[in-house]
């Protein structure tokens, strides 16, 4: 493919994601994509919004917009020796090595972007050298996956620092479930993981599902610093969010079931991302407007 109409779609794989994704990885785009997927792209391509935090429920394909983002990078990062470090974190060590492996398959694998790099740097073998938990490419770009639990300080190239950070479900049940473990997640974000990005290029896109009020995702969808897209299933209107891969009925059976094995509040937190159960709820609305007493002696408490 030569010309003009090359130029141009090679100009739109760079900065089209939702056209990145459906031109490379078409075999997962089988059914119409629901209209929040859109705005989701359109977000990460955004130089004007560096954080990014999307709140949808589970089973809607972030994970695969996650995947098609980093290789969109990989790409387009044209200029040999300029790096592309990227830094994905997961719920543990062994899905965030999942999430790797997936993205190194895609980069081995897909002829369609193995054809896109065989057009633009004359070969269509693209990883260079692979660990298990990192890779890097022939044209200057490194990606590691760690697990939440897993330290990151030091994560770096040389002197490159990384300009893509990516949270895939970092936050779940297992580590998210009390206050203290939200605590500690915050914690640990914001004293090792944020600051190995680059502070002035860098983008962080946080994709989950908030486990419980208080969590870090549910932090930052009150923050002002984050973009936050947020949608769910049975939209407050009464409309379906994706109803080609989640109908009315399904959602009726889907409910039944967990209701009936006790778990109804686990249906609300991953299908309409709400908090039902006191347990889930840190933070009551007594307990926050009481947050402040005097005790006898008058000090405040």
């Amino acid at each position: 493919m030569h010309g003009a109409l090359a130029n141009d779609l090679y100009s739109r794989l760079y900065t089209d994601l939702e056209f990145y994704s459906r031109s490379v990885f078409r075999e997962l785009h089988t059914q119409p994509a629901p209209p929040v997927h859109r705005t989701i792209y359109q977000a990460v391509n955004d130089p004007d919004a560096p954080f990014v935090n999307v709140n949808i429920p589970r089973g809607t394909s972030k994970s695969t917009i996650l995947e098609s983002a980093i290789c969109q990078r990989i790409t387009r990062n044209v200029k040999p020796g300029l790096w592309d470090y990227g830094l994905v974190i997961g719920e543990s060590k062994e899905k965030a090595e999942e999430r790797g492996s997936n993205v190194k398959d895609h980069l081995r694998e897909n002829d369609t972007l193995r054809a896109i790099h065989q057009e633009l740097y004359g070969t269509p073998d693209i990883i260079k050298w692979e660990r298990r938990y990192e890779f890097e490419t022939f044209n200057s770009c490194r990606w590691m996956f760690r697990g939440m639990e897993q330290a990151v300080i030091g994560a770096k190239r040389k002197a490159a620092r990384i300009l893509f950070l990516g949270f895939d479900d970092a936050e779940s049940l297992k580590n998210a479930n009390t206050p203290e473990k939200c605590e500690r997640n915050r914690t640990h974000i914001n004293q090792s993981i944020m600051p190995m990005r680059d502070p002035m290029n860098a983008k962080v896109l946080f994709m989950g599902t908030p486990t419980m009020q208080g969590c870090y995702q549910d932090r930052i969808g009150k923050s002002k610093a984050w973009l936050t897209i947020a949608d769910k299933l049975i939209r407050d209107d009464g409309s379906l969010m994706w109803p080609e891969r989640f109908s009315r009925a399904w959602l009726r059976r889907e409910k039944a079931r967990m209701e009936s094995e006790g778990s109804l509040d686990a249906f609300y937190i991953s299908y309409l991302c709400t908090f039902q159960n006191k347990s889930t709820r840190q933070f009551s609305k007594r307990r926050y407007f009481d947050a402040w007493r005097l005790t006898e002696e008058g000090r405040v408490i």
